[in-house]
């Protein structure tokens, strides 16, 4: 392939019968000894690595492999070759799934020495093992730990985690590793995995190596041999050329990619079966390699012979990569990688249309005249890095040639064998993805490129602000009032003047704005803004929760228990004044209009009521009632069924005089009248209660009369009740009279609507619970 060129040939079996014991660190002290030695000639150099093994993750992160990787970085003018392996039809890779807590066993024929079976979880996956002997004798179960392992005549079993040589905890992976020893028996072994952490969907890769195979979960993909797993290493898989078998096709034995980790391996492939070659003397045995007939068939079956399989295939691509340093040696390996992908012969079909990979064959077979022709010519790389981005980056090359690359994992992308001379521009760019960004600088350019340029750009997060205006029904601005984007924590608050700024939002999203102050209702309490795209202005309303208070007092000043004021409010309809004629309605809003009303057993208002136009603060409004005589009273109680006093049942008089009273904390009512004989009805009502008797009446009103009635069904069902047992159980006191009143009344507005008192049921509850109250003494 490369007749003027130098061999390096390293000896790295440990005995010298001709056996491949060596080991991983000979690999690495191998390579390093030829890359010393082209140091000392003053040449590029190519490793040929026909060699491998099942053993490790397949994600390139072997010692060797990370050793390739090392090397080939360190400068240009190297590279190495390995063989992709020889296992493509073997069964010797599982891949399952276990669900969270689950088992399953994986079945495992043996038939001959076998070796060892490596098996890799997920990084926060953990399993139990158990391996069941064809004789029905088990080993196990053996749990993950730091230096869990368990052995006995026929296994050495281990259950630990690989740290992958490097400090990072995230690259972690558990592996068991159960090594067969000399004389292990044939026939079906069993391997039982025990989910041991409840993780669901908790993935495995199992690669098996000497005379076994698996029986199910066979996976024939992911079986590059270590270390072609290498992330800068070119693997190399082998097709037909010669022999019975259909020419041109993959060989059955060569190893599918891609790596564990979904690169594609391998990138070329070349010839593989019957590949003549120089036979060492030191071989003895007669049969040792094939020659078949034909013109290029060797005729010195002493000093040449044919040979099958990737560590054939390799130095074919070995001496190509030879041919194209010597054309360039300043060439870096990901040229020669580039260049041999680019000019290969694809003549097969692959999974992706737009990426001509195969799993057998690469990226197509090695056309090493095309590749040759490209290596004539002075190219160039530019590559580079983007900071980070939350979406897909596309990097469009322009100019003397148009292609788009995408960033690796790492935000890095590459364009290589770029003409010597031409003029190319890079613009970076967002594809998918919800945010939008600028890039910084917004592109390179580079003209007659004459060497490997680098252009690097950082991304800068596009965002627009969010502000508003927060005013009061009059148009002044509120202050104090926190307004949230999605929830953002804190929230902005607005100034003196009722202004609010929210900064820095990513352009691109949607966005929920919601305002709430202390003391206000805003209107609306919510906005949206479906995508930002600009600076955005949103305005609120905030009206302030005010009280309208009072006294009802008698023509002398004496003050009027029991009255009952309304309000046209759909928040507070009603209250009772106390024993000091006092009432409170709360609940007004800021800027709306409300009607207010007072009526009393026994007492004419005049007027009965007033109007409120547009409040705008607390308000006070008085009223005064005349008693006529003589008076009489009919009182009473309500009680439950255990005798104890219901508070906040409304008592409805009808008849000759009507009128409206509550019953206290202790159940008691009272109505008076000045109607002597009058005949009258009391009815108790409360929301969803029943009560025994349902009415009573009396006739020719002539004297003070009492009229009890008993609550028939569960008590907590009576909204009142509902409201008392809040005002015990969370505040641990008694309810004041305004409060039981505007509370009870919160869930009776909803009239015999069962879902509403429900919901406001739950309501009345949430609000003893948030309470400065309880959140003080609870």
């Amino acid at each position: 392939m490369a007749p003027e060129a130098d061999l390096v040939i390293v000896k790295a079996s440990r005995q010298n019968d001709g056996n491949d014991s060596f080991r991983t660190t000979d690999i690495i002290n191998a390579m390093q000894f030829v890359q010393q030695r082209a140091a000392e000639l003053n040449e590029p150099f190519v490793i040929n690595l026909s060699l491998g093994g099942q053993a490790g993750p397949h994600d390139g992160t072997n010692p060797d492999e990370r050793a390739i990787d090392t090397l080939v970085n360190s400068g240009p003018g190297r590279a190495v070759c390995v063989a992709a392996g020889n296992e493509g039809n073997l069964r010797i890779h599982a891949n399952a799934t276990i669900p969270g807590g689950g088992s399953q066993t994986l079945y495992v024929n043996v038939n001959g020495a076998a070796d060892f079976i490596d098996l890799y979880q997920s990084h926060s996956d953990r399993f139990s093992v158990t391996i069941t002997r064809p004789d029905g004798v088990t080993l196990g179960p053996v749990p993950y730990g730091p230096d869990s392992q368990a052995s006995d005549e026929y296994l050495q079993l281990f259950n630990v985690n690989d740290d992958k040589g490097d400090t990072d905890p995230a690259n972690d992976q558990p592996d068991i590793f159960i090594l067969f020893k000399p004389g292990a028996p044939n026939g079906m072994w069993k391997i039982t995995l025990q989910d041991a952490d409840g993780n669901p969907n908790q993935s495995y890769d199992a690669w098996g190596n000497g005379d076994l195979y698996f029986l199910d979960s066979v996976d024939n993909f992911h079986l590059i041999a270590s270390p072609g797993n290498s992330r800068e290493a070119i693997t190399v898989g082998a097709f037909i050329t010669r022999g019975v078998m259909p020419i041109g096709t993959a060989a059955r034995f060569t190893s599918l990619g891609p790596t564990a980790d979904g690169r594609r391996k391998p990138e070329i492939s070349t010839p593989g079966l019957y590949v003549y070659s120089a036979r060492s003397t030191d071989i003895i045995d007669p049969n040792f390699g094939r020659i078949l007939s034909g013109a290029d068939a060797p005729t010195d079956s002493v000093h040449y012979t044919g040979l099958a399989g990737t560590s054939m295939a390799t130095p074919v691509t070995t001496g190509a990569a030879a041919l194209f340093f010597e054309l360039n040696p300043a060439s870096t390996s990901e040229q020669v990688k580039e260049a041999i992908k680019t000019t290969s012969i694809q003549d097969f079909s692959y999974s992706d249309p737009d990426i001509p990979w195969n799993a057998a064959l690469g990226y197509g077979k090695l056309n090493i005249a095309a590749a040759m022709q490209l290596g004539t010519t002075s190219v160039y790389t530019i590559s580079g890095h983007v900071s980070q981005t939350l979406g897909t980056v596309a990097i469009t090359l322009s100019g003397s040639q148009s292609t788009v690359a995408s960033l690796d994992v790492y935000g890095n992308y590459r364009f290589n064998n770029l003409p010597a001379g031409g003029t190319y521009t890079i613009t970076p760019s967002i594809v998918s993805g919800p945010y939008q960004y600028t890039f910084s600088p917004p592109s390179y350019t580079f003209s007659n490129l004459s060497a490997n340029q680098l252009a690097s750009f950082s991304s800068s997060l596009v965002t627009h602000k969010i502000s508003g205006h927060i005013t009061n029904p009059s148009g002044k601005g509120v202050s104090g009032i926190e307004v949230r984007a999605n929830g953002s924590a804190p929230p902005a608050l607005t100034d003196d003047n009722g202004y609010y700024l929210i900064s820095n939002r990513a352009a691109g999203l949607p966005y929920h704005l919601s305002a709430w102050g202390p003391g206000y209702v805003l209107a609306p309490n919510d906005q949206y803004l479906e995508t930002l795209i600009k600076d955005e202005t949103v305005n609120f309303t905030a009206r302030r929760w005010c009280i309208i208070s009072g006294m009802v007092t008698d023509q002398t000043g004496s003050p009027i228990s029991s009255a009952v004021v309304r309000s046209t409010d759909q928040f507070a309809p009603f209250v009772v004044t106390d024993s000091n004629g006092s009432f409170r309605l709360y609940g007004a809003r800021e800027g709306d209009n409300y009607a207010v009303m007072v009526s009393a057993s026994g007492y004419t208002f005049t007027p009965n009521g007033t109007v409120i136009a547009k409040v705008d603060g607390d308000k006070t409004v008085n009223f005064v009632g005349r008693r006529a005589s003589p008076t009489y009273a009919i009182s009473g109680y309500v009680r439950d069924a255990s005798g104890y006093g219901v508070a906040g049942v409304a008592l409805q008089l009808t008849g000759s005089l009507t009128g409206e009273a509550l019953t206290d904390s202790n159940g008691s009512y009272r109505f008076e009248s000045n109607n002597t004989g009058g005949n009258y009805s009391v009815t108790p009502v409360a929301n969803g209660s029943r009560f025994t008797p349902a009415t009573r009446g009396i006739t020719n009103l002539s004297s003070d009369v009492g009229l009890d009635f008993t609550l028939a069904n569960n008590p907590i069902d009576a909204s009142v009740t509902f409201v008392t047992q809040g005002y015990r159980d969370f505040l641990n006191r008694e309810p004041d009279a305004n409060g039981l009143t505007f509370w009870t009344n919160e869930i009776t507005s909803c009239g015999a609507n069962a879902a509403c008192v429900e919901a406001k049921r739950v309501n009345v509850s949430a609000a003893f619970f948030l309470s400065i109250e309880f959140q003080q003494t609870g």
